[in-house]
């Protein structure tokens, strides 16, 4: 009797010890994760974490901006991609936007001064980059 007890334990240990390599716990530092496909642009990488789902952060950004709402300004009716980051959601595309519609300037003028801003700051651009 005492001999079939050590065998039966000897047994038991060892199919622990089997199922513990088949199948090891998620927190285990140690444990080595199968490739898996990039839920954003498909590329197969190895995980760190059985959580991760993207094979990198610009993956994990792209996704993340896509995420954000499309909303219209109330001044210029442009729309524009709001961010999440702040308490109240923003009404504008722009400052100049937020500050016109407070100083009650009409939507042309501010159109005006908006186009010409991004004019001069592709022309800086392009004079940075010797084009």
């Amino acid at each position: 009797m005492y001999g079939n007890w050590l065998l039966e334990a000897a047994i038991a240990r060892r199919d622990e010890e089997q199922m513990e390599v088949e199948t090891p716990s998620p927190a285990h530092p140690f444990i080595r994760l199968d490739e898996k496909p990039c839920a954003h642009c498909g590329k197969l990488f190895k995980p760190r974490f059985r959580e991760r789902k993207y094979c990198s952060k610009a993956c994990w950004q792209d996704i993340q901006a896509k995420r954000v709402p499309i909303a219209t300004c109330e001044h210029c009716g442009q729309p524009f991609r709001r961010r999440q980051t702040s308490y109240l959601p923003r009404r504008f595309c722009s400052r100049e936007c937020g500050y016109a519609y407070a100083r009650g300037k009409p939507r042309a003028a501010i159109a005006l001064e908006s186009k010409r801003a991004h004019e001069r700051a592709k022309n800086e651009q392009n004079a940075t980059t010797g084009l």
